[in-house]
């Protein structure tokens, strides 16, 4: 199509060279016939018209002399030339007319085709888009279907979680009855909660020595005994007459199996005391220790015996009580459970998504420490990333220099590692990112409940060695929870002085699980907090409870200027302002 206009275009562009040259040459004949009748013009003062209208009278005058009438005839000819003449122009300028009409006739036919097309097109385009637009909608509402069922299953599982966490009814049983219970002693069935347990406590029989009847001179004593179980209040038992009273007591307590209760049944004792009654008063005959440490490692009622001790020191064999205790849930289902609720109220109080730390945990190269050298794993292993990422307000000790900082830190077994030094800097940003591979070993969970992490800040333009500018203790019980410890911590000097901040990230890669029988025999104190965000502040700083670390002897090093490192970290320090943390409230009864 558009070669075609091309060729018209060209055709026509020719067609006017040639009129042009036609005209030129008309042009050129008229100008030498004006200039012939100028000069004839000049030479008389006759013009031309008047001179033609002479020569006609003249030769109409001779041949009316003569009789000849031919001159009309040439007048006429003459007429008639200029008619025909007239005519051929009339015919060329509508021929050309006609030319022009047909070659605008064909332009417009071939514009109508190009517009015809266009349309066609057109509505080619306008169907593809109203095709894809249809699909765009089907695509949206497939995509507003799986949000729907997304949606629905984050609300089952939030709703799985709070289950796990807060507690619906989730485990029910009925006491057992041994042969020589009563049918009657139990008259409903018990629910627990998530996260309870009930613990009983049954003194059953006492028997004294022969030494007590005689010591006292009464062979009938009226006896009972009294003890008080974890922060409960006291029990006393029935007051039974003879030598070999039969109390049958159980008591009851409706228990949270948590790090604490654990910790109390595997250090404590409880002191039970027999009492000889007077009438209205009493006197404290003998005593022994109850112990439970067992129940962390069988399962049912667990029958033992203790030796009483006379509290006047005079009858150094008093006697011997009976008694048996019993968790209703089994000790490896309950800490289970526990776990499960821990790790559920991690989940609802993080601060932040678990699918953008995936992503941050995705992005990082870290560099790998080489592996603990710990020998008594359980078998698995896990990563701990540790990340350092910046200071503030670092001061050197010549105060008019800026320190060239780094830092140095040992966490476990492994050598001590330094960042890259930040030359010039009272806010250096390092963005050290370390990996460490631990076996989930006993000796890592008593060091994580037990250890804090110490950062050293050292200038490496200080020429005194072991003088660090800035020091900080964090606790690493939180990891021992799989919980991130993530935070401002404050650095303070030798002296104990304020000497900035550093920013730092402790997270696991996988859940922790602490090897078997960890929790039931550290030392957690009050480090624990029951149901704490696992995002942790510590600004401003707080009384550090580890014992003291020797700090780190700095290394020779080559000051090595930082490269700005690809890694992108989620800021959550706004989110970091608070610890929340509850109590467990306990719940108990009593049955006798």
């Amino acid at each position: 199509m558009i070669n075609f206009i091309t060729d018209q275009n060209e055709k026509l562009i020719q067609e006017n060279r040639e009129l042009q040259l036609q005209y030129l040459e008309q042009k050129q004949q008229l100008d030498e016939l004006k200039n012939r009748m100028k000069f004839y013009d000049q030479k008389s003062d006759i013009n031309a018209d008047e001179l033609s209208e002479a020569l006609l009278l003249i030769k109409a005058q001779k041949s009316q002399k003569n009789g000849d009438l031919s001159f009309l005839e040439k007048v006429d000819n003459k007429i008639s030339k200029d008619l025909e003449r007239s005519m051929r122009e009339l015919q060329a300028t509508h021929a050309e007319t006609v030319q022009e009409l047909e070659k605008t006739r064909n332009m417009l036919i071939m514009q109508h085709k190009i517009n015809k097309d266009y349309q066609t097109e057109v509505e080619a385009v306008t169907q593809k888009m109203e095709h894809l637009q249809q699909d765009y909608e089907l695509r949206v509402d497939q995509y507003v279907h799986l949000l729907d069922v997304r949606a629905a299953r984050i609300q089952k599982l939030e709703a799985q979680l709070k289950d796990i966490a807060y507690g619906t009814k989730q485990y029910k049983f009925k006491p057992e009855i041994m042969p020589d219970d009563s049918v009657d002693e139990f008259d409903e069935t018990i629910h627990l909660e998530r996260g309870e347990n009930l613990f009983e406590i049954h003194i059953g029989k006492v028997t004294f020595s022969s030494e007590v009847s005689q010591a006292s001179g009464d062979k009938e004593p009226v006896t009972f005994c009294t003890y008080a179980f974890y922060d409960f209040e006291l029990q006393t038992t029935p007051v039974v007459r003879g030598l070999h009273p039969e109390y049958n007591f159980t008591s009851q307590y409706l228990v949270h199996v948590n790090d604490l209760f654990l910790q109390y049944i595997q250090k404590n004792t409880v002191t039970l005391e027999v009492h000889q009654a007077y009438s209205t008063e009493y006197e404290t005959m003998a005593a022994c220790q109850l112990r439970f440490h067992e129940i962390l490692e069988k399962s049912g009622r667990i029958f033992c015996t203790a030796s009483l001790v006379g509290t006047k020191g005079d009858i150094p064999n008093f006697g011997t009580v009976d008694y048996w205790f019993q968790l209703r849930v089994p000790m490896d289902q309950a800490i289970r459970l526990y776990r499960e609720r821990a790790k559920a109220l991690g989940y609802i109080t993080s601060n932040f998504k678990g699918a953008e730390r995936t992503q941050w945990l995705s992005h990082q190269a870290p560099k790998t420490a080489q592996p603990s050298s710990t020998d008594s794993a359980d078998g698995n292993l896990n990563e701990l990333h540790i990340t350092v990422r910046c200071c503030s307000r670092l001061q050197s000790r010549a105060r008019h220099l800026q320190p060239h900082p780094y830092v140095v830190y040992k966490f476990f077994d492994f050598a001590d590692h330094d960042t890259a030094i930040i030359p010039s800097s009272n806010d250096p940003e390092f963005d050290d990112h370390m990996c460490f591979p631990v076996p989930m070993s006993m000796d890592l969970d008593r060091y994580l409940k037990s250890e804090s992490l110490s950062f050293y800040v050292f200038d490496d333009s200080d020429t005194q060695e072991n003088i660090y500018i800035g020091k900080a203790n964090v606790p690493l019980i939180s990891l021992a929870h799989d919980r991130c410890i993530s935070g401002i911590f404050e650095l303070t000097d030798h002296e104990k002085h304020p000497a900035g901040t550093i920013h730092v990230i402790l997270k696991w890669k996988f859940a922790y699980l602490p090897p078997s029988g960890a929790v039931t025999t550290e030392v957690l104190g009050n480090f624990i907090h029951k149901e704490e965000s696992e995002v942790v502040l510590r600004l401003p700083p707080t009384t550090s409870v580890s014992p003291l670390v020797v700090a780190p002897t700095p290394k020779p090093r080559q000051r090595v200027t930082p490269v700005d490192k690809k890694v992108s970290f989620v800021d959550i320090a706004p989110h970091e302002s608070s610890v929340s943390s509850k109590h467990t409230k306990y719940r108990f009864f009593f049955y006798n």
